[in-house]
């Protein structure tokens, strides 16, 4: 395991290879990699300056690969400066009707990135279930931005694990999978993706999942309500057992 000190040295490597090179196509993905790495291992001040350092070389390229991928590198940009920050949402709901951001104001919000064929992503399903019963009625909510290719993917394992929060879907047939509107403006890469809003919609955390998720909402919202919890084991295992059927 190496140490802050040993990680900025790796990245003045990468970000001096980059100099050298021109910018091209090479550099770029490997620049994204180690971005994600990096919040991956919560060194988002890292990737925050490896990217300062980089992104004018990016953006001056003429290669047109480099180019052609700079929406993306923007997008890994805006989600590496979100905590802290208003996170900003648009976008069609499964049921055809457009998002109001605006009304989820005053609420806790998980904004979740799945998608029916990402294992992780259902694993997680039995937790953000036991998580919204136990504090939908203290101020939390969940909006999925599912990231399937069909909706009726997604509309079959909603019913079936019996899911009761919204979910955005792009009706354009392009812009689905990770071309998705929102997948793409955020530089979202791999999912699940849950990032923490508070009631101002400040974004808190950038990987609630798991423990860490508990851990959050109990700091932010107090202790769940207890009468849930039978009912949220029995959630847990009816969810599971339909995902080792799968």
């Amino acid at each position: 395991i190496c140490v802050a000190g040993d990680k900025w040295g790796r990245v003045e490597g990468i970000v001096g290879k980059v100099g050298e090179s021109g910018c091209v196509v090479e550099q770029l993905q490997l620049t994204l990699t180690v971005v994600d790495f990096l919040g991956d291992m919560e060194s988002d001040e890292l990737a925050k300056e490896m990217l300062n350092k980089v992104m004018p070389g990016f953006r001056q390229s003429k290669d047109e690969q480099v180019q052609s991928n700079l929406p993306m590198i923007e997008g890994i940009v805006r989600r590496i400066n979100l905590p802290g920050q208003r996170m900003e949402l648009h976008g069609t709901m499964l049921d055809g009707t457009p998002l109001d951001w605006e009304s989820y104001r005053g609420k806790v919000v998980l904004v979740d990135f799945w998608a029916t064929w990402c294992g992780p992503c259902r694993q997680e399903v039995p937790n953000v279930l036991k998580q919204y019963h136990a504090y939908h009625d203290k101020g939390f909510d969940v909006l999925g931005i599912s990231l399937d290719k069909t909706a009726a993917d997604a509309n079959s394992y909603i019913e079936q694990a019996e899911i009761p929060w919204a979910t955005l879907f792009s009706e354009n047939e392009t812009e689905r999978g990770w071309e998705h509107p929102m997948a793409r403006y955020y530089g979202i890469s791999g999912i699940p993706r849950a990032i923490l809003v508070d009631r101002d919609g400040t974004v808190v955390s950038m990987n609630a999942r798991g423990k860490e998720l508990a851990r959050l909402l109990r700091k932010m919202l107090g202790e769940p309500l207890a009468s849930t919890e039978t009912v949220e084991d029995n959630l847990v295992k009816q969810v599971s057992d339909q995902s080792e059927v799968k």
